[in-house]
């Protein structure tokens, strides 16, 4: 919970530019002169009030309400009257202020960087725009399968599947690998993309990577080498 000063100050600091960049920024500023007004209105003595024949009820409980005959309610009830007035005064000139829209930021000019092609990885299959000084995939994510692989896909930073297969068949050989050598009996502990412990059977594992196998042998015997995709295309 915020103090007085700290929401005058925040309300000043809006303030500082003389102007709002939209709306909702000036609705921001006047919410925090009404929190403080809130707040100090709320540090009344009751006592002070009961003594001198008022009641909360005669407090006003907003900014705007402050009048000049409030004053003798203001000092009986112990409340700092010019602080009160301080708030009135950052309100209605905060009411005052415009609304000047921030000008857009320039276009960013091209720098021959960007990419003009797009290729299919030759492991998940997706396209990915392609690196016009090395030719390879981008570093690109894709889809946990009962945690086998985590992070980033084997296939960035490698040659599109259009213009190479080596890497898929690599990816192959290193799947039946890990296939023969998997203790079938075991488990594997893992932490999904949301950071949530997770637990799967090495047979399921193994499955996995079988199917896996099986349908990356599909890409691979269909393979030829193809035209990349021009961006926007």
């Amino acid at each position: 919970m915020k103090t007085i000063a700290e929401y005058m100050t925040r309300a000043a600091v809006a303030m500082a530019d003389g102007s709002f960049p939209s709306k909702a920024a000036q609705k921001d500023a006047l919410d925090d002169v009404s929190r403080a007004f809130d707040k100090l209105v709320d540090t009344k003595n009751r006592d002070g009030l009961d003594a001198a024949g008022y009641s909360f009820w005669d407090l006003p409980s907003y900014p705007h309400q402050l009048k000049a005959k409030h004053e003798p309610i203001f000092k009986a009830a112990d409340i700092d009257w010019d602080v009160a007035q301080k708030l009135v005064e950052m309100r209605n000139d905060i009411k005052a202020m415009p609304i000047v829209k921030p000008a857009p930021k320039p276009v960013a000019k091209p720098t021959g960087n960007q990419a003009t092609h797009q290729g299919t990885c030759q492991i998940c299959g997706c396209v990915h725009k392609v690196s016009n000084k090395s030719g390879k995939i981008a570093t690109h994510g894709y889809t946990v399968e009962y945690g086998y692989f985590n992070g980033e896909c084997g296939g960035g930073h490698q040659l599109p599947f259009e213009v190479s297969c080596d890497h898929l068949k690599k990816h192959i050989d290193d799947m039946v690998v890990a296939i023969h050598s998997i203790d079938p009996e075991g488990f594997r502990e893992y932490k999904d993309r949301y950071g949530r412990d997770r637990k799967v059977s090495n047979k399921q594992i193994i499955e996995s990577l079988q199917q896996s196998v099986v349908y990356q042998r599909e890409r691979l015997a269909g393979w030829t080498p193809k035209e990349l995709i021009e961006v926007g295309a």
